[in-house]
Order: C-alpha cells, then structure tokens, then sequence
C-alpha cells in the first residue's frame, strides 16, 4: 500500500477499547513476593480417581502422581510445591496462564495452600485480556494441601488461547516455586501451563479485593493455581438461543442482503448458518450475508441458526421473507422476525442498513476521516507507530492497538488463515506486551514485517475480519435492534471503534446506557432524531472526561451535521469537517 496518511499530532484519537470493565494498570508493577524455602515433603491423597502407582517429575524439586485417565483433569495432579509458604503476608491473587490444545470445559480451580493461608479464598478463569468469566469461592478447605471449588456452571474456552487461572489469598503464606517457567512450560494431556517465553508465566497482582485480574509478571515463579478441565460434559452442553431481529433488505436487483442479532449462548458462538427456505446457503461467522442470484417476482423465507463451539445449533430464528421486485414494480413487501419472538410484517426499503455494500463503504470513509485524516480508508492497511497514547503500536484501518486485545486477535486470526505469514513469530511478543506500551519484541523489524504484510490480501481479509466481528457488526446489530436508519448505525459504529464495547461510563455500552435514561429508541416507541440527540450528548459527555477524546468535532461538525439535516438514511452529498480539514462525498459509493 502507498499514500499512508499519517495520524494527525493535534488530538490523541485512540482509547483502550477495553473489553470489559476491568482495564488494564500499565504502571501498577511492585516487587515480586518474596520467599521463605522449606523442605519438600509430599501430601496425602484425598479420594484420587484412577493412578499408576508411579512417581514423575515435575519441575525442580517437585514430586506429583500420574493420573492413568479421568473425566475432570488439572495440570498438577497432587504435585507438592518446593516451597511450601512463600512468607508473604500480603493479601494478593495469584496466576497461571495456560492453554489447551482442544476446546474445552473449565469446571474449577484448585491451589495448593500452606497452614499460614488463611481467611476467604476466591478462585477466577479470566481471558488474557482480563475479563472475568467465572469466579467461585472455596469452601469445606483442609488445613493445607491441595483445595478445590467448583464453578457455578462449566466455562467454554477454545483451543489454542490463552486464559488465566487464579486465586485470592488473603492473607498470603501462598506456595511457590522460583524460576519455575524459565527453561519450559508443562504439559498434562491437552493442558500446557505456559512457558514465559509465551508470555512471562507466574501472574499476581497486590490487592484487598476478594478477586483482580493479576496482570504483574514474576520472575517465572509458580503459584500451584491450578484448573480443573474437561473435554466431555456428564450432562449435553446448552444449545445457543436463536439468532433475533432477522431482517432481508434488497441489494440490487437479483440480491439481498440478510442481516441478524449476534446470539446469546453459554459457549462462544463459532458460526451461523443461514437458509433459504429449506436450503443452506453458507455457513459464516459474521452476523449479515449477501445472497445473490435471486429472481424478480419471486418470494425467498430465510432462516439463521447459530452453533457453538461444542458444534451445538440452536433452533431456527423466525423466518423472514422478501419478494425481489420485477423491474419497474417499485415496492418491495417482506416480513421478519422481532425481538419479542413474534413475527412483524411491513414493508422494506432497499439498503436500510449498513450492511449494504454502499452504506458500509460511506461508514468506512467517515470513520477514516477521524482516525486517519484521510477518506482513503484502504490505505491504511499498512498504517503502524506509536501515537503516544500508552496503548503501544497503533496500527491498520481502524487503530488496532498492540497494547489492547484487538492487534493481537487480528494477528492470530491472520495466523490461522495464513500460516507461516510474516507476523506470525510476533505473537508471542504480543501476547507479552498485551496490557502494556511496551515494543519489546516488536520494535523496528515488526514494523517493517507490519507493511510487508499489508500487501498479502489475508492480512487485509483478517483486519477487516477483526473490524467487523469487534467492531462493525455488535455497534450495527445493536443500531438495527434499536430501530436506527444508517445514520444512526453509523453513529453507534464510529463510537464502537473510539470507545470500545465495554459497559462503563466512558465505552459504548455505558454511552447508551446514558441515553437511554434520557429518552426511548425508536423500537421503544421514542422519536429517532430525539434519541441520537440524546445519544451524541452522552457521548460528548463521556469524550470530554479524557484528555485524548476532548476534541469533539466528530460529533459536533460530523455526526450532529447530518442529524440536523435529517439526513437518517446517510444519503450523500455529504459535507462535514473534522479536527478542521473539511471532507465531502458528492455520490453514493
């Protein structure tokens, strides 16, 4: 790619997009724990499922049993630490990142724990982003040894990822081994606890509170946190619900596009499946699909079932129906399903949503506008520096950031689809740095690798994959379940890739939120143009709290421009400023 457009100096425009309410401490680093060394001895069993009665090394100084075959597995088994009580007194969480190779159930946690720890103990599964997903609080406990809980509900993960498990001691007096993760990680069946080559293993982090995310790297050390995992459920897993808010818009004149609601499940979704009639017509892990082909005068019924990672489908959605038009009829009937489960008739209009090819190239161009200053959205590809922001590498269309999640999902996705690629060996280095401003194993050879990369059309297939399913596609279901024409898709979009899709007050969720306490979207039965008012004030609001969003011109000289024309279909011409360069569209794309 040529012609990048370098980001302008005068406003920071990236935040952290945060996944979750917990964000990262780039600065909250503190000494590691200290230690106090006493001798090996071993524990007793508590009730073991099947053993060979033999003794395996496990590390230095460590002696564990070997488990023949069970259900429910950990990494440990019942390993004794080295040193049994670290001598630290400060309440802390500790961690273990580790993967799996399958996907996969984590049903709990375990921690070996010393007589001296005591108090209320909390055990977490968390995303390497720092998201929760599920916690647990040990009770029933011996007076030392290896403790298990068991969480509320088994927690899918997926094969190849990164998590953490952890716990809160209270008091300290935590197990430990040094040095532990240097020379290799460990591997028990389809489990590995990392090496810290893959990410600085052994995770804590200082703190009152019962559970944190413990995001401060140790010096290798080993914690005995340990995650209880299972391959095979004893019960069938919970089918997904059914994708919602179906809906078939003409694009063209033999095809249309058919877009729907991401679905709920209690295991990550992994695709959707969409029908004509009785017919499959792909299988996607996007939430809109095109289908093309069609003939005038004929009436389609298209249905959309989501399937988990487990490879369970939900049901069918409601069906929704359209009749392409015979050229010069000029209307265009159909029917979809709602959200309250009940099927809504009415008519629709040709190009309604951002999924239209047309709407989401003006969508790209004005988010570019802002973040790149430039309408040259596809220039970007190879767009990377630091902007000084504390997020690190800054990079791609629309900002991924080495310091948030999203640079590095859009890499291993771009892996996965591109083995071998050029940025693959930067992993690692990503996932080390994720939650940081750190370069380190990035620097000017990662740069260089980035724009190299840029040319290959994966790699732009996989920024554009990262943009939509984080980005594009949540802000626009979203927009379409709340009953918005495209300028207020666009308007939820251009929030979404600032802001992220966290619920706190400053990210996309807690935005609405804001709104909605001030008035009705247009599905509650609200006036459109009163809500995105209402909308754009709580975003303006939100901005104006961090210094690097204090610049509100895409709001007050682009979006509240449009609103005010009552331009809801985002129809060009389009003229808008932004950060004082003046940009116009003259024709629809």
């Amino acid at each position: 790619m040529t012609n990048i457009i370098t980001k302008k100096p005068r406003v920071i425009q990236k935040t952290s997009r945060a996944r979750s309410s917990a964000k990262k401490t780039l600065s909250n680093k503190s000494s590691t724990p200290r230690r106090i060394h006493i001798p090996v001895r071993m524990a007793g069993f508590a009730t073991p499922l099947a053993f060979v009665a033999a003794f395996v090394a496990i590390g230095a100084g460590t002696l564990a049993w070997a488990s023949a075959a069970s259900t429910t597995y950990g990494i440990w088994g019942n390993a004794v630490p080295k040193t049994l009580d670290s001598g630290n007194t400060r309440s802390v969480e500790l961690g273990l990142k580790f993967r799996s190779s399958v996907a996969g159930y984590v049903t709990g946690v375990r921690f070996y724990k010393s007589a001296l720890n005591t108090g209320t103990h909390t055990g977490s599964l968390w995303s390497a982003s720092g998201r929760q997903l599920a916690t647990t609080t040990f009770t029933g406990e011996t007076k030392s040894g290896w403790q298990t809980a068991q969480f509320s509900k088994p927690v899918s993960i997926a094969a190849n990822v990164t998590y953490v498990i952890s716990y809160h001691a209270p008091k300290g007096h935590y197990a430990e081994n040094t040095s532990y993760f240097v020379a290799s990680g460990h591997t028990t069946q389809k489990l590995t606890a990392l090496k810290s080559s893959g990410g600085n293993n052994g995770v804590y982090k200082y703190t009152a509170a019962q559970s944190a995310y413990p995001d401060v790297s140790s010096t290798s050390r080993n914690y005995w946190v340990d995650v209880l995992f299972t391959n095979k459920l004893v019960s069938a897993p919970v089918a997904p619900a059914a994708p919602m808010n179906v809906t078939v818009n003409l694009q063209g004149t033999n095809s249309v596009a058919v877009s729907w609601q991401a679905s709920a499940s209690a295991s990550p979704i992994s695709t959707y499946r969409v029908y004509r009639g009785s017919t499959l017509v792909t299988t996607t892990a996007s939430t809109h699909y095109t289908d093309t082909g069609l003939s005038t005068g004929s009436s389609y019924d298209y249905t959309v079932k989501a399937v988990d990672i487990t490879g369970t489908a939900s049901v069918a959605s409601l069906k929704a129906t359209i009749t392409v038009p015979t050229p010069g009829s000029g209307s265009t009937t159909g029917s979809g399903g709602s959200s309250n489960g009940s099927p809504s008739t009415g008519t629709t209009t040709p190009a309604t949503n951002l999924f239209s090819a047309s709407k989401k190239e003006l969508a790209m161009q004005l988010v570019s506008s802002a973040e790149n200053s430039s309408l040259n959205w596809k220039a970007q590809y190879a767009y990377l520096e630091d902007i000084g922001d504390g997020r690190g590498y800054t990079g791609g269309i629309i900002g991924f950031c080495s310091g948030t999640d999203d640079m590095l999902a859009m890499v291993q996705y771009y892996a996965k689809i591109a083995p071998g690629n050029v940025l693959a060996k930067y992993i690692p280095a990503l996932q080390k740095v994720n939650g940081t401003a750190s370069h380190t194993g990035l620097g000017t050879a990662f740069v260089t690798d980035w724009k190299t990369a840029a040319k290959d059309a994966k790699f732009q297939q996989a920024q554009d994959y990262e943009r939509d399913q984080a980005y594009f596609n949540p802000a626009v279901n979203q927009a379409v379940t709340d009953g918005l024409h495209p300028l207020g898709q666009f308007i939820y979009y251009d929030a979404m890739v600032m802001h992220g899709p966290g619920s706190d007050p400053v990210s996309f969720g807690g935005i609405r939120a804001a709104a909605l306490k001030k008035t009705k979207t247009p599905a509650q039965g609200g006036n459109e143009t009163t809500y995105l008012n209402a909308y754009l004030d709580a975003r303006k609001a939100a901005m104006l709290t961090e210094t690097a969003h204090e610049n509100t011109d895409r709001v007050d000289t682009e979006q509240r421009v449009f609103l005010k024309a009552g331009n809801l279909n985002l129809d060009a011409p389009l003229k808008w400023t932004v950060y004082g360069d003046a940009y116009s569209i003259t024709k629809n794309p």
